[in-house]
This record gives C-alpha cells, sequence and structure tokens, in this order.
C-alpha cells in the first residue's frame, strides 16, 4: 500500500531474483506499464497493473549461464532463453504472465512466434 511502482519494482527485484539495482552492475532500463488486469472479474476488486521491466546485468550476476541455456535455482527462480518463449506461452495457464505477453506482443514491444503462425491465411 502507497508504495510507488519504481520502489516495488526494486523491492521484488531484489526479493524475488536477488538483483540489486543499488549494486553498479545492473541497470533498470526501461518499466513499461502494460495496463490492468482483472483475474477474477466479479468476484473481488482485485485488478492489479502488469509490468514489463527490461534490467542489464553484467556476466558476473549469472557467471554460470551462458547465453541460451535455462537456468533454475533452489529458491524457484527460473531464467527462460528468449528463443523459448513460445514454447512457454503455449503451455502456461497462468493469467497474469498470458495477460502480459499478449500485451507486449500488441504493444509492438515484442512479437511472439507460435508453432504454425508460418502458415498462410487461407490455410489455417
Amino acid at each position: 500500500m502507497n508504495e510507488s511502482v519504481l520502489n516495488f519494482i526494486l523491492r521484488s527485484l531484489k526479493k524475488d531474483l536477488n538483483l540489486d539495482v543499488r549494486d553498479g552492475n545492473i541497470t533498470l532500463n526501461e518499466i513499461v506499464s502494460l495496463g490492468r488486469v482483472i483475474p477474477d472479474s466479479g468476484m473481488t476488486n482485485n485488478h492489479p497493473n502488469l509490468y514489463a521491466v527490461i534490467v542489464d546485468f553484467g556476466e558476473d550476476v549469472y557467471p554460470d549461464i551462458q547465453a541460451g541455456d535455462k537456468f533454475e535455482e533452489s529458491e524457484g527462480v527460473v531464467l527462460w532463453p528468449i528463443s523459448e518463449v513460445s514454447e512457454i506461452v503455449s503451455k502456461c495457464d497462468d493469467s497474469y504472465f498470458l495477460a502480459a505477453m499478449s500485451r507486449l506482443t500488441l504493444s509492438g514491444i515484442y512479437t511472439i512466434k507460435l508453432s504454425g503462425e508460418d502458415k498462410k491465411d487461407d490455410e489455417i
């Protein structure tokens, strides 16, 4: 309550990913508002805002990860290669994640290429 979006994001990065922007080797480049999502319409007044956050960090933050590798920590943090996002989207049923991905795509920030997308319109 009464916490700014920036403070919430900084706290969440620290808590969830152990990334502290104040360390100097991590840069918070952009915060993109994706609007509100209403996951349980009619049941509660829960309608949080979604944000996409673009973060750059040095290779020393996750030194054991090579580009394109999947990484899992015991605390539940999973980093997926961007090349596998379409696979995640096709298997995921999390409304927050799917809402965020669809809004990123519709806004032109990111494009998800799902399997079968190479077909012509008359083949679908």
